[in-house]
């Protein structure tokens, strides 16, 4: 049996929108490739995060489901509010992580 599921390059990326972008959602990296020194851009959700955030927001699979049927009804702003509000929980303001800066 023939293996088709491979990506082969004869040279690395040469910049970001060449690279190939792996992850999981929590933890992922972008891919340049090469021989003598493999390029990899590392990427950590809570680099980017700021101040911990509580992750399980009850009943967000309903409000993804309505979210989906928003968006197929063309309400898209309407969809993007709802999920902001209550699938992905609140921002965090710049202030609240500004005494982060160094």
């Amino acid at each position: 049996m023939e293996d088709n599921n491979k990506l082969w390059y004869l040279e690395p990326a040469s910049d970001w929108m060449e690279a190939l972008p792996i992850g999981n959602g929590k933890i992922g990296a972008m891919v340049f490739g090469g021989v003598e020194q493999e390029k990899l851009q590392l990427n950590e959700e809570s680099v980017w995060a700021g101040p911990p955030i509580p992750e399980n927001r009850v009943g967000a699979y309903k409000s993804i489901e309505k979210a989906r049927e928003l968006i197929f009804q063309g309400y898209y702003a309407e969809s993007d509010k709802l999920v902001q509000d209550d699938v992905m929980g609140p921002r965090i303001a710049l202030e609240a992580i500004s005494h982060w800066v160094i």
